[in-house]
């Protein structure tokens, strides 16, 4: 499977973040600034990252206690993952291939 339990909001949260971001430019320094200069992709790749790192933190390690059905014993819940890579993983991946792709 792609995701496990809610790791489908890595991309949705990144994708969501730069959009805003992308949107928060160009309406303060006019059309097009955004995709003309390359330091406000940086800044919404970092920008999602973090917001990503903190979502995945918040998800696999806050509420991740529950209470076994059989046994009222505390276990680990499984991580939530996208692509098979725990979300708070993402922060630093996702930032990886921005740069890359922006330096070539």
């Amino acid at each position: 499977m792609l995701w496990s339990r809610k790791g489908w909001l890595a991309p949705v949260v990144i994708i969501g973040t730069m959009a805003l971001v992308q949107a928060s430019f160009n309406f303060v320094y006019g059309k097009d600034f955004y995709i003309q200069n390359e330091w406000p992709k940086m800044l919404a790749a970092l920008v999602g990252s973090a917001s990503v790192g903190m979502l995945g933190y918040y998800l696999n390690y806050k509420t991740r206690e529950v209470l076994h059905e059989n046994t009222r014993l505390e276990k680990k819940a499984e991580l939530h993952k996208f692509i098979g890579i725990p979300i708070e993983y993402w922060a630093i991946i996702f930032p990886a291939m921005i740069a890359f792709s922006i330096l070539k």
